[in-house]
């Protein structure tokens, strides 16, 4: 991401700009150290991604009954009326379920730096 926290931000909101809503589920961005994926509403399996530690889901919007199994902190049809950060949660297996029914989600599965 080039090691800018303003060029972390662009790169986190451009998912926001609606002429890129028809490819929100296939834009990725990946760094030694973490991997960004977007969510619309519907039901996901999450694999986890070979020796990434945590899993944080960025609430990118309003988010309407957000589910999240399969994790250490689990979630049931809760709503949110503003963007917010979920992080630091952790698989429970190799799976984890996300579940929503409005908004815009960006799963982040990271792991501590090691120099």
């Amino acid at each position: 991401y080039g090691g800018r926290l303003d060029q972390l931000y662009s790169i986190m909101m451009i998912v926001l700009q609606k002429r890129f809503k028809p490819l929100i589920s296939k834009i990725k961005f990946i760094s030694k150290n973490n991997v960004i994926e977007y969510f619309l509403p519907g039901e996901y399996t999450i694999d986890n991604i070979d020796k990434m530690e945590y899993l944080s889901y960025i609430l990118m919007s309003k988010v309407k009954a957000l589910t999240l199994r399969d994790v250490k902190y689990e979630l049931t049809r809760k709503d949110f009326d503003q963007p917010l950060a979920l992080i630091s949660n952790e698989f429970l297996n190799n799976q984890a379920t996300l579940i929503f029914e409005k908004g815009i989600i960006a799963a982040i599965q990271s792991r501590d730096y090691k120099a």
